[in-house]
């Protein structure tokens, strides 16, 4: 008797009114935060590749000075390793500088030191 009255029919349909309204809300806010996430890991990947891109031309750079001074043809200005500090330790593959304790990666392109 309770389900067939009125009161109870008006209150089922806006309970399934209400649910569906709730779901099409959580549905679109799941799509915006997809989309949010997409347009953020495409910029995350493009800051990559351009990073990527700089520390190989930087790599290539210094791994083309060390080749110049190797052959004694010197080192182009402003490069990692000008004015003849660094020295080639064949027990490590690195160049060490002794002005500054620093050890220079070529591979790598990254300094090293003992130092804290």
């Amino acid at each position: 008797n309770h389900e067939l009255g009125q009161r109870h029919k008006d209150s089922v349909a806006k309970r399934l009114t209400s649910m569906r309204q709730e779901k099409a809300t959580k549905e679109k806010e799941q799509k915006e935060a997809a989309r949010a996430l997409e347009q953020i890991e495409a910029k995350a990947k493009r800051s990559y590749q351009k990073d990527m891109a700089t520390f190989r031309e930087a790599r290539e750079t210094n791994a083309h000075a060390l080749v110049a001074q190797e052959d004694g043809q010197g080192t182009a200005k402003g490069s990692a390793i000008s004015g003849g500090e660094w020295e080639y330790d064949s027990t490590s593959g690195y160049y060490y500088n002794q002005s500054n304790g620093c050890y220079y990666d070529p591979n790598s392109g990254f300094y090293y030191t003992d130092a804290l």
